[in-house]
């Protein structure tokens, strides 16, 4: 059977952590023991690592290790990627503020592995 692919935009590794979201933080972390169990295949993309990148360093640093663990493949952010991203805001699937949220829609849509990490 093929394993279901999922993309994890940034609050997913966010949730990881969450001490002040202990609930989000127990079913992220056997969200977490299914996919150690091999039972999903997981994606990022560069905004995700942007994001992480304008965390503060410590948080950055836990973020980056936790992903580093887990291997995730990273999805290329093509010129596709963002024409739909921009089309969601312009059609109003999405605010014009919340344009990375429109680009994770749209990577995860329109699916391109990238070679590396």
């Amino acid at each position: 059977m093929k394993k279901l692919q999922l993309y994890l935009e940034t609050s997913v590794w966010n949730y990881y952590f969450a001490d002040d979201a202990p609930e989000k933080r127990e079913i992220t972390l056997r969200f977490f023991d299914k996919i150690r169990e091999g039972e999903y295949e997981i994606f990022i993309s560069d905004i995700v690592v942007e994001e992480i990148g304008r965390a503060d360093a410590t948080k950055k640093q836990l973020l980056l290790n936790i992903i580093g663990e887990y291997g995730p493949t990273k999805l290329i952010v093509s010129e596709e990627v963002a024409e739909l991203a921009q089309q969601y805001i312009s059609e109003g699937a999405l605010p014009t503020s919340k344009i990375e949220d429109a680009m994770h829609a749209a990577v995860a849509t329109v699916f391109e592995v990238s070679v590396g990490i």
